[in-house]
């Protein structure tokens, strides 16, 4: 049985998470700034780059995920009451979006892992005809691309069970409701 208190705990949880995106958003950020002007060698300027760029993505994510779920919460549950109809011809296909969204970013994200996993292992050496010579560069950004594309994978797997939970609930309060 799907209730208010099902929509009001999804967006509650969604909050809570834009929070957690923003926090681990900055940190990597930080983090990235941190590696850029303290890394003395070409090493710690490639790893600087994912948790800067991925940072930045991160805190944006989390950023519009907060600041719009009070305002979705308070839509839906009225609409519980009084508009069941926009649950069914506004939320749902919102949350069957969100949840291919949520797909393709994974994937996107495995890529992401598995060319940082290249660079790391296999494409650090760069040949410039007869000399073959160490690119850290590239191992570093390798290996800080891979660690926070699995990062994101991770947190975009509890993102997606949290969502897929409540599109169930909609889903069965739609056949309820027919």
């Amino acid at each position: 049985m799907f209730t208010k208190a099902d929509i009001e705990q999804y967006f509650v949880n969604e909050k809570e998470g834009g929070k957690w995106k923003m926090t681990t958003g900055l940190l990597s950020l930080i983090a990235g700034v941190v590696l850029f002007f303290a890394g003395a060698s070409s090493y710690y300027y490639g790893a600087a780059l994912p948790p800067a760029i991925l940072g930045c993505v991160l805190f944006a994510v989390g950023y519009i995920a907060y600041s719009r779920s009070d305002a979705r919460r308070k839509r839906n549950v009225y609409a519980y009451d009084m508009y069941p109809a926009e649950l069914r011809d506004e939320e749902l296909p919102r949350m069957k979006l969100l949840m291919k969204k949520l797909k393709s970013y994974r994937w996107l994200f495995i890529l992401l892992a598995l060319f940082g996993m290249a660079l790391f292992f296999r494409f650090y050496i760069v040949c410039e005809g007869d000399t073959c010579r160490f690119s850290f560069f590239r191992k570093g950004m390798g290996l800080t691309l891979t660690i926070m594309s699995a990062f994101i994978i991770f947190i975009g797997y509890l993102t997606w069970k949290r969502a897929d939970k409540y599109l169930k609930g909609l889903e069965s309060f739609y056949k309820m409701t027919t």
